[in-house]
């Protein structure tokens, strides 16, 4: 709900169970894969901007937004190289590009 500003169209298309569960990101590991995890952590990427409203938009605060990241290296743990992958949604969209533009 709070991803689509409880936006009526957008909430339609989602199964209704999930309407107040929080938008995650994440990442698996096949099992039986050579690589091993070391290390993950997750972070809030997005502001505490207010959006405004007006113009039959909603007055809230930013949709929250997250990055999730993992430390991983092939086979061993501590012998050679590691890798970082991160994963996020970035803010902006149709539901928060109309607040921007207005700034403009």
């Amino acid at each position: 709900r709070d991803m689509v500003y409880s936006d009526h169209v957008a909430l339609k298309g989602c199964h209704q169970e999930t309407h107040d569960k929080l938008l995650c990101n994440q990442f698996y590991v096949r099992k039986g894969s050579p690589w091993v995890i070391e290390d993950w952590g997750a972070e809030q990427i997005s502001s505490d901007l207010q959006l405004a409203g007006g113009g039959n938009r909603v007055c809230s605060n930013l949709a929250v937004r997250s990055m999730v990241w993992v430390k991983m290296r092939k086979n061993r743990k501590n012998a050679g190289p590691a890798v970082y992958l991160m994963c996020t949604h970035i803010t902006g969209g149709r539901f928060e590009d109309q607040y921007f533009v207005q700034q403009l």
